[in-house]
């Protein structure tokens, strides 16, 4: 069922989050469209904290999306 979703996806996973960094590299390697990101050192409750090397994943590949 992942490999039908075609909208462009951006996954996030940390490495200090195993769980979740798996399934989401895997969902990225099924999805026609995804793209996945690896955040060193980062857990699940902190994935999104600093916002900074989220941001500059995260602005470029919604400003690729088309409209």
């Amino acid at each position: 069922m992942v490999a039908q979703l075609a909208v462009p996806a951006l996954l996030m996973a940390g490495t200090r989050d195993p769980q979740r960094l798996a399934d989401s590299r895997r969902a990225a390697e099924l999805m026609p469209n995804a793209r996945f990101v690896e955040l060193e050192g980062r857990t699940h409750a902190g994935t999104l904290a600093p916002a900074g090397p989220v941001l500059e994943e995260l602005v470029p590949f919604l400003r690729a999306v088309p409209a």
